[in-house]
């Protein structure tokens, strides 16, 4: 992450004493825990220090922007951890907090959950569990572990306080040894390791096969936990379809990048719609989207070249990727400044392209108008039930 970058998406900094070593934290906008670090972090810190453990090895679990790695490796209770995310937006603001405190040790990347981390095992696997994942999601953060620690290595989860229960049933296993549990005003600690196999959910992401329809257009997805639009159409997806229908029928088009693509509803109905292949290039923060929307093209029969992108960047592509169209769902939690800068990005590294943008519709509007002194004009809108779908393009000479 460079600095432009950086002073884009940083929201604030704030500064914490851990031992004898103050470290300071810059935060980015919509994160969890982008407002202050988190009360049940907090705490989860606070048990692990007075604990008397040390713990070679270290897998920090849903990282954020790298409170917990940062504390394990500044304090000498883990010489090495190793931090992974979904959104690959925390994982730059923990790397960049990792140097911006010469804080030594520690590794982050980008993904989901345990599917990153392949063989590797530690002595440590540390979390603060997402209270609304859902159960499935619960147990693979809680029980999955146990392929990934060494014969002596444990686990030291946060939750809060609503969730206690169904923690306490999902640790209720014979294999599971309970070593501490510890609660305060709303939240949970909990200290634990596996003295044998535990069973797993089978395919804890999967919420099932969904049907959609659309006018005369039907598709099916894989819905996914901890994903929007799992069952029902958004209204601006919808509105955005309407616009994708009148587009491609007017249009030829040969290669589309779609960001912030949710479930894939987006691309997978441009598949249907358009009768030749093109090219396809996904691209966002959020790993879980992406690997859902790859996964639903391919159950949908896509057959055109997709290419996926993982990254904070807003580039949607390189010279081997020249978009006719660009679709984007916009996000109100980033802001409309930095939202139309982003769009504003598009239109500068692909000029000639088509944008066709979802959102609430007040929010759209900031954006649209932020986005006229770049020369960029709404040829198209959309409205209904306070959201709208707009097609832009760059204003003609």
């Amino acid at each position: 992450m460079d600095a432009a970058i950086h002073k884009a998406y940083c929201k604030k900094s704030e500064s914490v004493r851990w031992a004898k070593r103050r470290i300071a934290l810059d935060i980015p906008v919509d994160v969890f825990s982008s407002h202050q670090l988190d009360l049940g972090t907090s705490f989860l810190l606070r048990r692990m220090a007075s604990a008397g453990a040390r713990w070679p090895t270290s897998l920090d679990l849903g990282c954020g922007y790298g409170p917990i790695a940062l504390f394990l490796a500044s304090t000498g209770l883990s010489e090495h951890v190793y931090g992974i995310d979904r959104d690959a937006l925390a994982v730059a603001f923990a790397e960049w907090n990792a140097r911006r405190n010469s804080v030594d040790g520690v590794t982050f990347e980008p993904g989901l959950a345990y599917d990153a981390v392949g063989e590797r095992r530690f002595d440590l696997v540390v979390a603060n569990i997402p209270a609304k994942a859902g159960d499935s999601m619960h147990r693979l953060f809680l029980l999955g572990a146990q392929e990934h620690l060494t014969p002596t290595g444990e686990v030291w989860i946060v939750v809060v306080q609503p969730l206690e229960d169904a923690v306490d049933e999902i640790l209720a296993h014979e294999n599971v040894e309970l070593r501490d549990k510890a609660a305060r005003p709303g939240h949970v600690v909990y200290r634990y390791a596996f003295k044998g196999p535990v069973p797993m959910p089978a395919d804890p992401y999967d919420r099932g096969l969904r049907s959609f329809r659309w006018k005369s257009i039907r598709y099916q997805l894989q819905a996914w936990h901890g994903l929007p639009e799992f069952d029902t159409l958004a209204i601006d997806t919808e509105l955005g379809f309407s616009l994708l229908a009148q587009y491609t029928k007017r249009e030829q088009v040969r290669s589309v990048a779609v960001w912030n693509p949710g479930h894939g509803h987006l691309p997978v109905f441009l598949s249907r719609v358009v009768a030749r292949p093109f090219d396809l290039r996904i691209f966002g923060r959020d790993c879980l989207a992406i690997e859902a929307t790859r996964r639903n093209l391919a159950f949908s029969g896509f057959a055109g070249r997709v290419e996926t992108c993982v990254s904070i960047d807003s580039a949607v592509g390189d010279d081997a990727c020249r978009p006719d169209l660009v679709v984007g769902r916009l996000n109100a939690a980033l802001g409309d400044r930095l939202s139309s800068e982003i769009v504003a990005r598009w239109f500068a590294d692909h000029p000639d392209c088509t944008v066709i943008v979802c959102g609430r519709a007040a929010f759209a509007a900031r954006v649209e108008q932020r986005l006229a002194p770049h020369g960029v004009e709404v040829v198209q809108r959309l409205k209904r039930k306070g959201f709208s779908a707009a097609r832009l393009r760059r204003k003609r000479a």
